[in-house]
């Protein structure tokens, strides 16, 4: 019996995260695979990533190219089991996995009294910020979730919203968009929170993509008149090989432990204040509103990414059944430098994503993990 509820577990957990990655993994797939001939013939060995033993092989081949942490945490949020950690301590690219360290700072901000919730920012501003076209519609989706009309992703008339509601785009939908305002308006509170850290910087998304479609452009990000002028046209298509080389070296990098750490804190409450770390919950743990979902975890939060040749996820849950029924489990798969037919393989299975929840709830996975990495 338990065997069957493990398979169904895996099978719902990774279901519960495909809606994840459909509706937070941002970048538009007709932009990134323009060149998809070339892509699907990358690296044809690997281009049907589809189950978990697959993926676990394809792993023990590019040992160099991934980093992985799984832990077991108690109420304090301290560690008190490693499994498994493999390139833990190591930078990787983070793609959209990084708004969990936007949202630490959004907290701090709040536990300090800089910021409230409510506060209010403008549509326009955070319109200011969105690149049409690049997104895989998540602003657009962020305005429908908000109840506010829109053409081609742009509000038709200005509204007011507030913080809380910029942040829960930014992680429920992965709105880089909401992450850039926010960013912008944390002013050096950003810079603090990645120092603290011990993480390289974080700037607006919009610079990334300014250096992937519009490598020509001389003005500064930061420039209205630049966002003005990028805004209003889509992004041009540009090859997947090029993407990956610039967004690699462009991009903010992190260390699986570090998200872990801080996805530990969140759990247990124990990030910057109970209050704080309470904000991020609240926001993290949105596919518990998944219907089924309450069935299966007391907790699951998550924060996932992908650009070009990087796939990346941070998770804290609590399982109801399974190795670890009632534990506060936390773990972080960073995946850089995949091949186009990887990459692609990858977003149609999302099997990383089920492969990382298996791992958090099952010792049979964690240990065919190992043994393959040995």
């Amino acid at each position: 019996m338990w065997n069957l509820l493990k398979t169904l577990a895996k099978i719902f957990a990774v279901l519960l995260l495909v809606v994840a990655g459909l509706v937070a993994w941002n970048w538009q797939l007709a932009v990134v695979v323009a060149d998809m001939a070339m892509v699907a013939f990358e690296e044809p060995d690997w281009g049907a990533i589809k189950d978990e033993d697959t993926l676990i092989r394809f792993l023990a081949a590019h040992p160099d190219d991934f980093g992985l942490i799984i832990q077991t945490i108690d109420e304090t949020g301290a560690v008190v089991a490693e499994p498994l950690a493999h390139r833990a301590d190591e930078p990787h690219a983070l793609a959209s996995t990084v708004k969990i360290v936007v949202l630490s700072a959004v907290a701090r901000a709040l536990h300090d009294g800089a910021w409230a919730a409510e506060d209010p920012l403008s549509s326009e501003a955070w319109d200011s910020w969105y690149i049409p076209a690049t997104d895989g519609g998540a602003h657009a989706a962020a305005y429908d979730q908000l109840g506010i009309p829109h053409t081609d992703g742009f509000a038709n008339e200005p509204h007011e919203l507030t913080v809380l509601q910029v942040a829960g785009a930014m992680i429920r939908w992965s709105d880089n968009a909401a992450t850039d305002l926010l960013i912008t308006r944390l002013g050096d509170r950003i810079g603090a929170e990645a120092a603290l850290l011990g993480h390289s910087p974080i700037r607006p998304l919009f610079h990334d993509m300014l250096a992937v479609f519009w490598p020509d452009e001389t003005g500064d990000y930061r420039d209205d008149a630049v966002r003005a002028r990028i805004t209003a046209q889509a992004a041009p298509p540009t090859k997947f090989s090029f993407q990956r080389t610039v967004l690699a070296e462009s991009m903010s990098g992190g260390t699986p432990r570090t998200y872990a750490r801080i996805q530990a804190g969140v759990a247990t409450r124990t990030w910057i204040s109970p209050e704080a770390s309470g904000f991020m919950a609240d926001l993290l743990d949105w596919p518990m509103d998944i219907p089924g979902n309450a069935d299966q975890f007391a907790q699951l939060g998550t924060k996932g990414g992908s650009v070009p040749g990087v796939l990346t996820e941070a998770t804290y849950l609590v399982a109801m059944e399974g190795d670890h029924a009632g534990e506060i489990r936390v773990g972080a798969l960073f995946l850089n430098r995949l091949s186009g037919s990887a990459w692609l393989s990858l977003q149609e299975s999302f099997v990383q994503q089920g492969l990382l929840v298996s791992m958090l709830t099952d010792d049979d996975t964690v240990d065919r993990v190992v043994r393959a990495l040995d």
